[in-house]
């Protein structure tokens, strides 16, 4: 049977499955500070290489404007993008202080972050290299989600595998082999990545309780 008295670890069920007796049971346990770094680190790395920066974004946004909108659209959308850039510049040389100005260039930036946000789905829509670009970067986020639950789940019950028989977890030194954690259902997958971030993120006293 799974354990579930371990300290700091879980037995997790997701949701959506109706009979007790057959549900998928997990054992989890939220990643160590050094192995949330690899799940951001080497092990992402090795997936999908390094993550586009915020200024490669911008350039590409501004590209994507220069071929898709013309006369006052386009200079509209060049103005969203040079104010945002504007109140980060600005917020960039408060950071280390932060105080009365710096609060109040957040609660700016926010409306205009929102404006820039749907530009850039807008604009995803109709150019490619932005679309390619956030392509990317959902893989990326898909992948991140994988090695979370990867490296935290750390044993199971009631799972079974491509040929509809039960199996046992095979657990490495970089956490779930690629096939055991090819064995979790997709819908499996969202909830523990998710349950293992509420984990992570509780106090040492809320895990004992």
């Amino acid at each position: 049977m799974l354990p579930t008295s371990t300290q700091f670890r879980e037995q997790f069920v997701p949701e959506g499955q109706p009979n007790p007796a057959t549900a998928r049971k997990y054992l989890l346990a939220p990643p160590s500070h050094g192995e949330g770094i690899r799940i951001n680190g080497r092990l992402l790395w090795e997936r999908c290489g390094n993550p586009a920066s915020t200024a490669e974004y911008r350039a590409m946004m501004r590209k994507a404007i220069r071929a898709t909108r013309a006369g006052e659209e386009e200079t509209a959308a060049v103005a969203t993008l040079d104010e945002l850039e504007a109140i980060e510049a600005e917020m960039e040389g408060l950071e280390e202080q932060k105080g009365e100005a710096y609060d109040a260039l957040k609660v700016r930036a926010k409306p205009v972050a929102k404006d820039v946000e749907i530009l850039l789905n807008e604009l995803s829509r109709e150019h490619r290299g932005l679309a390619r670009l956030l392509g990317l970067e959902e893989e990326r986020w898909q992948h991140r989600l994988l090695l979370r639950v990867k490296l935290g789940v750390r044993g199971w019950e009631n799972v079974h595998g491509p040929d509809g028989g039960p199996v046992e977890p095979v657990i490495t030194v970089d956490g779930l082999s690629e096939a055991s954690l090819n064995c979790i259902p997709e819908a499996d997958v969202r909830q523990i990545a998710q349950r293992l971030r509420e984990l992570g993120e509780m106090t040492e006293g809320e895990r004992k309780n």
